[in-house]
């Protein structure tokens, strides 16, 4: 009761912020709620042990744009883990009683030199990258601080701080506040259609490089898929793992097809450590082969339909999720939204 409380607060308190902005251009809060439902199965090895999971997940999004000079960003998310953003409330027919709500981040942004430099400082999000089976999870969380510098030659990323998957509230994380987590990263478009990843990570006292790359090829359809490949190797420990594969494969019969399909093959192996399960869910929790697939489909009223499934030569390392996504997008459009709309 007292966080569903907690959520409503926010909500007026956004709500609040948008009507002000109306009356004072130089301050714009907006936000965006997404909820989801999905039916999850993850194979046990006991397979009268497998869980068949109805759940669900709440997003709550929000910026405050103070005069074009400094952003506040916040996100409130169910589900208590690194890569869980989603609350259980069935077990096959077996009730469950999952009320996890978080503050899972928190943070200041400042943008520099035409927006050639932004900083970050708090409780912020992990880094965009193009990796796709080894990057951290997009509910996923560091605490710190983090630059990116433009260039035109690509973009150079430095992130310090801590990077703790086990406190879903960064409050209670700055609490215990350990100066552990380093990554520095570099990305690059090569040549038109070629894009290239390469990095440096520090996390649980190992060290990992990373690197990831995606080619995009026209179809006969007039349309495009991207071939795509990432790999993580951790130093010492002959920890690694490794992901190749292509999206929107129906691309190559039709052009703008509604349904984006993509399909890969990955290798994790015992050596890394949390590190590969700290990774979206789908890649989580496993050590060996795996066939991933995943599809997407967007409806006219804007819920989408999504899919995914893992299968790996030992049953219980199967996974399978089965949802439905919609986005409500309120507020208005913060100064850096409007200048590059404007293309400045």
């Amino acid at each position: 009761m007292k966080k569903s409380i907690k959520v409503g607060l926010l909500l007026t308190a956004m709500s609040l912020g948008t009507v002000y902005a109306e009356e004072n251009s130089g301050i714009v809060a907006k936000g965006k709620l997404i909820t989801q439902t999905r039916y999850f199965q993850i194979n046990k090895e006991d397979m009268s042990k497998t869980k068949k999971l109805s759940q669900y997940n709440v997003t709550l999004k929000g910026t405050v744009d103070i005069n074009g000079k400094i952003e506040i960003h916040g996100l409130v998310q169910t589900g208590e883990g690194y890569n869980k953003g989603f609350n259980s409330i069935l077990n096959g027919t077996k009730s469950v009683t999952d009320k996890d709500l978080a503050f899972k981040r928190l943070f200041l942004k400042k943008q520099f030199n035409d927006n050639k430099l932004a900083l970050e400082l708090g409780s912020y999000g992990p880094r965009k990258s193009i990796a796709n089976s080894s990057k951290l999870s997009n509910t996923g969380w560091i605490d710190g601080g983090r630059a990116t510098v433009k260039t035109k030659d690509g973009e150079v990323t430095i992130t310090i701080g801590q990077l703790d998957p086990d406190e879903a509230n960064a409050f209670k994380r700055m609490n215990n506040f350990n100066l552990k987590y380093f990554e520095m990263a570099v990305s690059s478009k090569m040549a038109k259609n070629l894009l290239v990843e390469a990095g440096v990570e520090v996390f649980d006292g190992k060290m990992f490089l990373n690197t990831a790359t995606k080619y995009q090829i026209e179809t006969m359809a007039g349309d495009a898929i991207n071939i795509f490949a990432d790999a993580v190797v951790a130093q010492g420990s002959n920890g690694g793992k490794f992901g190749v594969g292509v999206d929107n494969l129906f691309a190559l019969v039709t052009s703008n097809p509604k349904i984006k399909l993509s399909a890969q093959y990955e290798y994790t192996s015992k050596g890394m450590g949390r590190r590969a399960d700290i990774t979206n869910t789908i890649h989580a929790g496993y050590r060996g082969h795996a066939a991933i697939l995943k599809a997407s489909y967007e409806l006219d009223n804007g819920i989408s339909l999504f899919g995914q499934a893992r299968f790996t030569p030992a049953a219980n390392g199967n996974r399978y999720i089965l949802g439905a996504k919609k986005s409500f997008s309120f507020g208005g459009k913060t100064r850096q939204e409007i200048l590059k709309e404007l293309g400045q």
